[in-house]
């Protein structure tokens, strides 16, 4: 199975994330100032093609951005069967869900091919909503949306 491996953010990747949490709406409400407070708490990596990153079921631990390459998102659908219900390219945030509800996956993500990303693990993002109550009322609205789009795919 291809192996994940932790990389150094630089300049340039933390500008890139600054950039692209302030576009995401599951950080809606936050200034530019309270962004650059969360951006320490990510961690880089790299992950080879077909490397799991949870499978649906698992525990919510962590959230994650792409920042290069595709994850895509697979939903059970039959036994062993799965369907793939979303590709996911750089920008784009998942893994919020479970982590925000503290609830079990409701999909699996698997990288598409070679891909980096970034991950805000649970402690962190504790700490995030104890610092910012209106942070945690702008993900609730959000994982309601989100909840209720996949149980009508």
């Amino acid at each position: 199975m291809p192996k994940l491996e932790q990389l150094n953010i630089g300049p340039s990747d933390q500008k890139w994330l600054l950039s692209t949490l302030a576009k995401i709406h599951f950080f809606g409400g936050m200034t530019t100032g309270q962004l650059e407070k969360v951006i320490p708490s990510f961690g880089l990596f790299r992950c080879g093609r077909g490397h799991t990153l949870f499978k649906e079921g698992d525990g919510g631990d962590a959230l994650f951005v792409v920042y290069e390459g595709e994850i895509v998102i697979r939903k059970k659908a039959f036994l062993f069967f799965s369907r793939e219900i979303a590709c996911l390219g750089p920008g784009q945030i998942f893994g919020e869900m479970a982590l925000w509800e503290k609830a079990p996956r409701l999909a699996s993500a698997v990288a598409g091919k070679e891909s980096k990303i970034f991950t805000l693990l649970s402690q962190d993002f504790e700490y995030l909503l104890n610092k910012n109550p209106e942070f945690g009322d702008v993900i609730s609205r959000i994982s309601a949306q989100r909840k209720f789009g996949l149980a009508h795919q």
